[in-house]
Formats: C-alpha cells, sequence, structure tokens
C-alpha cells in the first residue's frame, strides 16, 4: 500500500520500504538557551538528504520519488 499523507510518492528506491525515513528539513523553532521548546513548518524538497530507516539506502527525497 502507497503512502497518502506526508510521504505520497515516497518509496525507497534500494528495499522498497515506504518509511519511516530520516530527512533533512528546515524548520521554525523556539529555542532557548536550555532547549528547543516546539518546531514549526517542517519543510523539505527535492534535494533535502534522506535515509532508509529499513536498509540505510541514503539520497536525495527526489531519488526517493516513485516514478509512474
Amino acid at each position: 500500500m502507497a503512502n497518502t499523507n506526508c510521504l505520497e510518492g515516497i518509496r525507497c528506491p534500494e528495499c522498497g520500504s515506504l518509511g519511516p525515513f530520516l530527512i533533512t528539513c528546515e524548520c521554525v523553532a523556539v529555542v532557548h538557551d536550555d532547549g528547543i521548546d516546539e518546531t514549526h513548518n517542517h519543510e523539505w524538497g527535492a534535494n533535502s538528504p534522506i535515509v532508509c530507516q529499513e536498509c540505510n539506502h541514503v539520497g536525495d527525497v527526489g531519488d526517493f520519488r516513485e516514478r509512474s
């Protein structure tokens, strides 16, 4: 079954896993000297680094996009 939410169209090209994945993203964070309270607006794009948690395959999000 394919992903239908945040990871729609994303699948590991190596093992076929639908996730979870580690994705390097940009966000807005409320940061204090003793840590982060919360984060908002998590965004990533086709060039963002991604790692499959199933097989450790590394690439960019664009590499993990399913081709029709």
